[in-house]
Formats: C-alpha cells, structure tokens, sequence
C-alpha cells in the first residue's frame, strides 16, 4: 500500500521473477522528504560545474590545441554511453542488503573525488614523478590531466545513473513529476553554488586547502559531493532483491546482451521520448561546452578593435569573467524557472482535469483560447514550446555582436535549460512506474468514454479522452505522443492525506491491455537499464557534434597558440580566473571567423 504521500511503497512481496524484502521509502518529516531524496544532485552538479568550468581551459593553458581538445571532451560522452546502461544491469541484479543504488552510487563518489584531486593537484602527483617543469614533466602534466578527466566523467556518470535511478525505484507514477521537479531545482542550485563559489577567491578565504583557485575548490566539492550522497544514503531505504530468477548470466557479455535486448524491446512511449532526446541534445551540446567561450571571445574582438592585445593576460582573465559571468546569469535562470515552471505546470493540469470532469459546469472563463494558453503549460506541450525557444535565440546569434545581446540569450536558454532537466525524466519515471505497478499499490483505472455516467465517474478513477467536440479540448493530452489520452490515478490513502488530483502523461494509443497491471514484465524492476539506454540516446549526438566542432576549429581557427605554464599558475591563483566554463575563453589569437558561433548556429539548427 502507497503510504506518506507516495514515498513509501510496497513491504514483502514477489513478482513473477523476483522476490523482494522490506520496501521503498525515505526517512524523516513528510516536508523534507522529497529535498532528503533528492539532495544529492547537488552535489553531483557542482562537481560537474567545476569540470566544466575548468577542465577545458586548465588544458588550454598547457598548451593543447582546441582542435584536439574536442577530442578529449570525448570522455564524456564515451562514459555515457558505456557507463550508464552497464551500470544499470549491474544494479538492476544487485543483491546487496544495502540495496541495488547507494552502494554503486558511493562507490562512484569515492573515485570521483579521486579524480577531482588528481584534477587539481595534478603538477604536484606529476612532480612526484619527473621534473614538472622539464618538457617531461609536462607532457606526464597533461597525461594525468587528461586521465582525471577520463576518470571523473566515468564514475559521475556511474553516479548520475544511480542518483536518478533511485529516484524512479522510490517514488510512485504519481510523484515522478515532483520528484524531478525538486531534482531540477537541486541540480539549478548546484551549478549556481559551484558557479559562485568558483567566482570568489577562495585562496583567499581558504589558503590551507590549495594554492590555486581550482585546488580549493575540488576539494570544497569533494566535500559537498560525498556529504550530500551521504545524506541521502542515510535517509532513503530500498528494496531488497532476494532472489533473481533470470537464467541469463552476470558476466560482461551477459549484460551487453541485456541491454541489446532491452533496447529492442522498449516500450513506444519510452522510444519515442529516446529519439525527441537523440535531436534534443545534437543542438543542446555546442551550447553546454562552448557558449561560454562564445561570450568571451565577443568580449575579446571588442577590445581588439580597442587597440589592445587578444594574447594581454589581463584581456584573457577579463573574458573569462565575462563569460563567466554569462552562466552564472543563465544558471540563475535555471534556478528560478525550475522552482516557478512547476508551479505553474501544476495549476494548469489541475485546471484542464476539473474541466475535463463531467461534474464540471463552465462558465466565460472556459474559452478556447484559455484552454490553449493552459494546455501551454502542460509538462510536454512545455517541453516542445522550449524547443522553439531554443531554436529562436540561436537564429538570433546570427545578429549578435556585443556582450550584452550574447549574454542576453545565454539568460534566455536558461528557460529551456531547466525544462530539459526536468521534462524527459518526468516523463520517463512516469511511464515506467504506470507500465506495471508495484503489487500492493491500489490503482482505480478506466476509459472515460460518451457513454459514461456521472456516477461512474464519482464512484471510480477515470481515464479522460479527448473527443472532437472543440468545448471538450480542455481535456489533457500529450502533444509528443500520438492519440494520447490520460490516466487519472486515484489512491484514497493519498488523497485523503494530501488532496491533490495526480495526472500521468502516458500514451494510450493501445489496447485495453495496455493499461496498468499488477502482472506482466514490470518495467520498475529495471530502471536502471532503461536510464542507462536512455542516456545512449543522449550521448551519441555528442560524438557527432564532438566531431563536427573538431573539424571546424580545424579549418577555421589559426595555429593554436598556448599559454605557457607560469600564465596556467597565475590564472589558478587568480580571483580573475575564476569561474570559466568548458568552453571558457581560451588563450588563442582572436578569429577572423566566428568558429564558435558557426557550430552553435548551424550544428545546433539542423536538429
């Protein structure tokens, strides 16, 4: 039975494969639950913030060319295509009486503050080896560099993996949208903590810890990440699988055939969202790694034409503030349409419900254009709109060439940002949780149809279908997804305890078969492959993206020239030289061709 307002699941039971003990659930007040379960991507996001804010720029310094430097970057769409599905199969079968995520999920913590500290102290572990300043010691300088890179994207992915897999694992159909909500808001509050704290100077406030600005702050967010997935470890409490009856074996070649297996057998909603993903993030990556750069370097052509040097230490700084400057405006953004889209999400899905409902009596406000502006607020119509959005402020980068309108838009995408951080999730846990539900939770599901009565209604939960009458176009339906109709799900434990109507934005172009059964392969039991599988699709834009940006930094861009290691040294140390992103302005000669803004315009509107 569904208990604490969806945060406790189902107690001992088993299903047609596997036996289970004890049950889902998450500790402490009912208020703080849904922050205690979430909590920890926070701390994965800063530590992404800091990769990205560094890593790109801290190998710039050392002499590597951008060229080359989009070949890095492969790391980390190479750990999310590798890592995350694997990972998922092995903890999808784990046995462990910790549970199936937090003991991976930790794990993954412990070699990602490794990496963060190989990452920052990466002359002192190289010193300890050769000469660090011998030609030597600095080739072993960014092999170790890179290294950290390699071994940061593929335990955080690991991490990522199990973070949002024990969100699905613990929360009913019902509170997946709230629970990514409160997810976004963590993750927006994250990048906006790791992109301030990057921006003070911390050597200062902190000397003990480092040296260098990107010392102090690896290991401020090694501390953040291993506190905040402590926490939630502490306060969240899984299933147990006892007993997995799957004659497949564990090995690699075993799992490699479970996700191949999986991956064809996806269900048509979970398909669908993979492939709006594939698109999503063939535009989305020039964005995540280069925007910053872009700012920048608008910055750097305008105080050529001033007379002063691209290659002037002080206009290098100066353009990494300024493109700092532009994310930490866009993760401000982030944080506040994450914490108000929601809101608003709610209000309208409610509103389309109760005029869905045959009680309901209309009045003026019931008008056409009313039920369109709210059905714009539904969580997928939100989601395509924020595509347009998209699409329109990277045509307008074609007219862009002051900071001022660069940062303008960088401001702007954080609209869209927070959407796509929030949406496919939402939607994702939504589907597999109402695929099959857990035995034991009560679910009262049915087709409305013309022929339904007003007592039926009361006395069961309704499923609402569109009809073509154009006064009944209140009712919810999902754009995304083709003859979509809505399961309304009722648990009068739940309702009683916090009155609230629950919508799940599932497809019901189907047989009555498909609906919501206690039998049959239950798609909760392996969240973790289809996250993992989920991530394939969003990964493998990235390599093509990677490859087209290589090569047109490769044709575009002049010789690469790079600051030497003394100009590194004085930009870690410098408060100046805090907080650039990936893409933060690098040392090179100022372009006569924008190659930055030709991958963001065009690389980005072909999808």
């Amino acid at each position: 039975m569904v208990a604490l307002g969806g945060l406790s699941l189902t107690a001992e039971e088993a299903d047609n494969e596997r036996q289970w003990a004890g049950h889902a659930s998450v500790k402490g007040p009912k208020w703080a639950r849904m922050f205690l379960l979430t909590v920890c991507l926070l701390g994965l996001q800063m530590t992404w913030s800091i990769e990205m804010s560094y890593a790109f720029p801290y190998l710039l310094t050392m002499g590597v060319s951008k060229a080359l430097m989009s070949l890095v970057l492969v790391a980390g769409p190479l750990s999310g295509l590798v890592v995350q599905p694997l990972i998922g199969v092995f903890a999808d079968r784990s046995k462990s009486r910790w549970g199936r995520r937090r003991p991976f999920m930790l794990a993954g913590c412990m070699i990602s503050i490794g990496s963060l500290l190989l990452l920052g102290f990466t002359r002192n572990f190289a010193s300890l080896l050769v000469d660090a300043t011998s030609n030597l010691g600095q080739s072993i300088t960014i092999c170790l560099a890179t290294l950290s890179i390699y071994l940061l994207d593929f335990s955080i992915n690991a991490v990522q993996a199990m973070d949002r897999a024990l969100l699905v694992d613990t929360l009913p159909a019902t509170e997946q949208e709230l629970g990514n909500a409160w997810a976004a808001r963590l993750m927006g509050l994250g990048g906006l903590l790791g992109f301030f704290t990057g921006y003070m100077d911390l050597v200062t406030w902190f000397p003990f810890l480092g040296r260098t600005q990107l010392q102090v702050l690896v290991i401020i967010g090694s501390v953040i990440l291993l506190g905040t997935h402590i926490l939630t470890s502490l306060c969240v409490t899984e299933r147990v699988l006892i007993q997995d009856d799957k004659t497949s074996g564990s090995g690699f070649l075993a799992s490699m055939r479970d996700i191949w297996s999986n991956m064809r057998t996806l269900p048509p909603k979970i398909r669908q969202i993979c492939v709006i993903q594939f698109f999503n993030w063939i535009a989305w990556f020039p964005i995540l790694f280069y925007s910053s750069e872009w700012v920048g370097e608008i910055y750097t052509r305008s105080q050529v034409v001033e007379g002063r040097s691209a290659m002037d230490p002080a206009v290098v700084s100066e353009a990494m503030r300024i493109g700092s400057e532009a994310l930490f405006w866009q993760s401000t953004v982030v944080l506040t349409s994450i914490v108000l889209l929601p809101i608003l999400v709610g209000f309208a899905e409610g509103t389309l419900l109760r005029r869905g409902s045959a009680s309901h009596r209309r009045n003026w406000s019931d008008s056409w254009l009313s039920s369109r502006l709210l059905r714009i607020f539904s969580l997928p119509y939100l989601w395509a709109v924020c595509h347009l959005l998209f699409a329109v402020m990277m045509f307008l980068t074609l007219f862009i060439d002051s900071v001022w309108g660069a940062s303008c838009i960088m401001a702007v995408l954080g609209i869209p940002s927070a959407v796509n951080n929030w949406a496919p999730f939402s939607l994702l846990g939504e589907v597999i949780q109402s695929e099959a539900p857990l035995a034991g939770e009560e679910y009262a599901l049915e087709e409305q149809t013309a022929a339904s009565t007003a007592a039926e209604d009361a006395e069961r939960a309704v499923l609402i279908a569109s009809t073509d009458d154009d006064d009944m176009a209140d009712t919810y339906s999902l754009p995304l997804f083709r003859s979509t109709k809505v399961y309304r799900v009722n648990d009068p434990g739940k309702d009683a305890e916090q009155g609230g109507t629950h919508v799940l934005h599932v497809d019901l172009d189907a047989s009555q078969d498909e609906i919501p059964h206690k039998e049959g392969n239950n798609l909760s039991e392996k969240a973790g492959i289809i996250l993992g599988i989920h991530n394939i699709f969003v990964v493998i834009p990235q390599f093509l993206v990677n490859g087209l940006s290589a090569l047109v930094f490769a044709l575009l861009a002049p010789r690469p020239m790079g600051i030497h290691d003394s100009t590194a040294d004085s930009l870690g140390a410098s408060a100046n030289a805090t907080l650039p992103s990936i893409g933060a302005t690098s040392p090179a000669p100022v372009r006569d061709i924008d190659s930055i803004g030709v991958v963001l315009r065009y690389v980005t509107l072909c999808c």
